[in-house]
């Protein structure tokens, strides 16, 4: 009798994982198409006013960097070999995520630094290749790299210079051929792909979260920009691709499993990377496309996702069904927090690293204004450059949302 309940128990336990399936919808953002002359913003002048007001940007990482005496020019000047776990070779990872976070920064207010950084690069594409370190350590740094900046260049496109005309079109056709030749690499070995018709993949153990993970989003942005700025419809579609693959691990919810999978950081991660829906949500605005309403491949419509994330600042235990799950957390394990009760959580590092509770919903109204003024006007207030919001400029963005948010029209 014991042996038919546990193998019971492990035809329920695999349904869950192999079944969580609904009819998937078709990625209709590939009707989106080029427009001539596109403008990240309908107003780049307010753009410009606002990019550097939120509080910290030009401090935080600026002073780290210092103090810690990283030389971040000479690090994207020359490539290092990234590696795992020993602990210098962690320490050359971290480094790097530093300098990424450190040039979102000093591209504010000199955007050619990113310009004249990837022309080097254009002119020694193998220093951004893959297969030069580790693959799970180079893979994942290196994607988010070009991601991110990219990202940088496509917005002030026509703010940066080069001596010739050559040089504009090496830098543009590098690009190209590094966004089309992306293809969601395993950069864990010996694993799989994430299925799109399977929202909760990422939790089977052989799947390799990476591939529809938030290297990837990054990536998708940047070539969605860098398909629009240069009226590149194939570069375009290959974006919208690469999204198409990350939402499909959504669940009919709105829940985003594969950043609610991670263990006690399931908070963190869900509020940094809920950030793309809103950040996109404003490019396709100027594009007369409404994001919020756009159906993700399982159903839940964006602002249903953003809503989760949401109501996850009242309640963190929402994420609970999946963060239990531990995906990529091996020493970040749910169990350590699951019995906190709310005030606690608050309290605690894995919230106060991430979201500034004693402002309330400001900070959450600074990063997702359009959405919050739509959907949530009882908690909505105008909230301008608020001073202790810690998540303005990251690794992860390199522009505030508020000043696209301006730049587009307020509602």
């Amino acid at each position: 009798m014991r042996i038919i309940f546990v193998i019971i128990l492990g035809l329920i336990s695999f349904n869950n994982l192999a079944f969580s399936k609904t009819k998937i919808l078709p990625n209709s953002l590939l009707e989106i198409k080029v427009v001539k002359n596109w403008q990240p913003f309908a107003n780049m002048n307010i753009f410009k006013q606002n990019v550097d007001k939120p509080y910290g940007i030009k401090t935080y990482i600026i002073e780290l960097v210092e103090r810690e005496n990283i030389n971040c020019t000479d690090i994207f000047n020359n490539v290092p070999e990234l590696k795992n776990r020993t602990k210098d070779n962690n320490k050359t990872q971290r480094n790097w995520y530093k300098c990424q976070h450190w040039l979102h920064v000093e591209a504010i207010k000199n955007p050619q630094l990113v310009a004249d950084l990837l022309l080097r690069w254009a002119n020694n594409p193998q220093m951004m290749s893959f297969d030069r370190g580790e693959k799970l350590a180079q893979g994942f740094h290196m994607g988010s790299t070009m991601g991110t900046f990219v990202t940088l260049y496509s917005i002030w496109y026509n703010e940066v210079s080069f001596d010739n005309i050559q040089k504009r079109n090496k830098v543009d056709l590098f690009i190209t051929k590094y966004l089309m030749n992306f293809d969601r690499p395993v950069i864990d070995r010996g694993e799989k792909r994430c299925k799109v018709k399977n929202y909760k993949s990422v939790l089977k153990d052989k799947v390799d979260s990476n591939t529809c993970g938030n290297m990837v989003m990054k990536v998708a942005i940047g070539t969605i920009l860098f398909g629009l700025r240069t009226e590149n419809q194939q570069l375009l579609n290959h974006g919208h691709d690469h999204i198409y693959v990350v939402w499909s691990q959504i669940d009919p919810d709105g829940i985003w499993v594969n950043n609610a999978s991670r263990g006690n950081q399931n908070f963190g991660y869900t509020m940094e990377n809920i950030k793309h829906l809103s950040f996109l949500a404003e490019i396709y605005h100027n594009l007369g496309y409404d994001l919020f309403e756009h159906k993700l491949p399982h159903g839940a419509k964006v602002h249903e996702a953003l809503e989760h994330s949401y109501n996850l600042l009242n309640n963190f235990k929402l994420n609970a069904k999946y963060a239990k799950y531990n995906v990529g957390s091996m020493w970040t394990k749910w169990s350590k927090i699951k019995k906190l009760t709310q005030k606690e959580f608050i309290e605690s590092d894995y919230a106060t690293n991430t979201y500034w509770y004693k402002g309330g919903f400001k900070q959450w109204n600074e990063t997702h204004a359009r959405y919050s003024i739509r959907y949530k006007p009882d908690t909505y207030e105008e909230v301008k450059h608020f001073k202790r919001n810690k998540i303005a400029v990251t690794p992860n963005f390199p522009i505030p949302m508020q000043a696209m948010y301006y730049a587009n029209g307020i509602e």
